[in-house]
């Protein structure tokens, strides 16, 4: 649920709507960007990099940020010192 804040907040901030951002991150239908910030399905990481992209943000930052919403005991093995 915390991911999918995170990425609406990032869509609305570029002023974008739902099918907008579907349309340049290459998916068919915008229910999968609903589903998303919703938080009933994941961005697929191969695919991580493509948003960072369309949604500016640095593709390690954007790696690490989802990384800890969705798996956040190995960002903290990774990433804590």
């Amino acid at each position: 649920m915390q991911a999918g804040k995170y990425l609406r907040g990032l869509r609305e901030d570029l002023g974008l709507t739902q099918q907008e951002a579907c349309e340049r991150l290459g998916y068919g239908y915008n229910t999968f960007i609903s589903q998303i910030e919703l938080g009933r399905v994941r961005v697929p990481p191969e695919d991580w990099v493509k948003w960072s992209e369309v949604y500016g943000v640095k593709k390690d930052k954007f790696a690490r940020k989802l990384l800890g919403f969705y798996d956040p005991h190995v960002a903290t093995a990774l990433f804590s010192e």
